[in-house]
């Protein structure tokens, strides 16, 4: 097993570990975690991917830039960044994966910006994960798939949210329905296993999904959905 794989495994342990412990505690992460996952992740980069630098700029700048508050250029600059991002897949004939996590990169602070990724924390999360996982790792096991191939069509950071989304439903809709059994809430079918009955009311619970993608990251070092290619 690569030295470099394991302390990738490691650090998304802990550092989701750590937002998870914030998320249930207090439903509040510190910027400053994704910061230094970032940090750390980027340093795994260069090591990792030398060759590719101006890739691996262009990768950091953009996750980095999300913790600098520059109003309204950020746009004109992440413009600037997915059209370096095309310049480089034109002119670079190997790691084409780190082109697509690039877009990626863009494309999740644009889906928290629209509201489909629920909270800033969990954009940054999964940007951090992108950014130490840019490829598919070495699993923990005897499975094994072609990873660069993988990569570009299914990056490894949609598989962990596609886990994620899986075990968040399962842990927190069963929660869900057995806090509200236990308050004798209403029945409503439709509330019964998304919203909390209190009090007499019915509160929309916010699922701690931090937890949810530790878990995913876990098992994704253990099984790769895409192994059997």
């Amino acid at each position: 097993m690569d030295l470099l794989n394991v302390l990738k495994f490691i650090t998304g342990v802990i550092f989701l570990g750590i937002g998870s412990y914030q998320d249930l505690k207090d439903r509040e992460i510190t910027s400053f975690l994704w910061l230094f996952m970032g940090i750390i992740a980027s340093i795994f980069l260069i090591l990792e991917y030398t060759s590719d630098l101006f890739y691996l700029i262009v990768l950091m700048l953009i996750f980095f830039l999300w913790f600098i508050d520059i109003k309204y250029y950020e746009k004109y600059i992440e413009l600037i960044f997915f059209i370096t991002l095309l310049i480089l897949l034109l002119f670079t004939n190997e790691h084409k994966f780190l082109f697509v996590d690039g877009v990626l990169l863009l494309a999740y602070k644009y889906l928290y910006r629209f509201g489909a990724i629920g909270g800033k924390a969990d954009a940054r999360a999964i940007m951090a994960i992108t950014l130490l996982n840019p490829l598919y790792p070495q699993l923990f096991t005897n499975f094994y798939s072609n990873r660069e191939i993988v990569s570009i069509v299914f990056p490894y950071s949609l598989e962990v949210i596609f886990y994620a989304a899986i075990i968040n439903a399962i842990i927190f809709m069963i929660y869900v329905l057995i806090k509200n059994i236990k308050n004798k809430a209403e029945k409503k079918l439709n509330y019964i296993f998304t919203h909390l009955y209190e009090n007499g009311e019915w509160i929309k619970y916010q699922t701690p999904f931090i937890f949810s993608m530790l878990i995913a990251f876990i098992l994704s070092y253990f099984f790769d959905f895409f192994y059997i290619f």
